[in-house]
């Protein structure tokens, strides 16, 4: 699976970040996640796959606060960010 569009990449992450570059990944979802999005890679960065792409993705795409959260190890602070907070400048419109 080559994950060259929007849908592709966001139905499967994992094949994303092991085949593409962070530019091409977030140009392709145009610089937005939907909230399972982020849920998914905070699943990754936990279990330690992909955290390095990961986090230079979100940076990529803007989401500075998110990204140090995780590069700190703060997986439920992340989350609790991502569900609780307003959130809104990460989602498509």
């Amino acid at each position: 699976m080559a994950c060259r569009t929007e849908q592709e990449i966001r139905n499967n992450w994992d094949v994303a970040l092991s085949t593409k570059e962070c530019n091409y990944i977030s140009s392709t979802i145009k610089r937005a996640f939907y909230l399972q999005d982020l849920i998914v890679l905070c699943a990754f960065h936990r279990k330690g796959i992909h955290c390095k792409k990961i986090e230079n993705l979100l940076e990529d795409c803007g989401f500075y606060e998110g990204c140090n959260l995780l590069r700190d190890g703060k997986h439920d602070d992340f989350l609790s960010l991502i569900l609780f907070e307003k959130f809104t400048l990460y989602f498509p419109i």
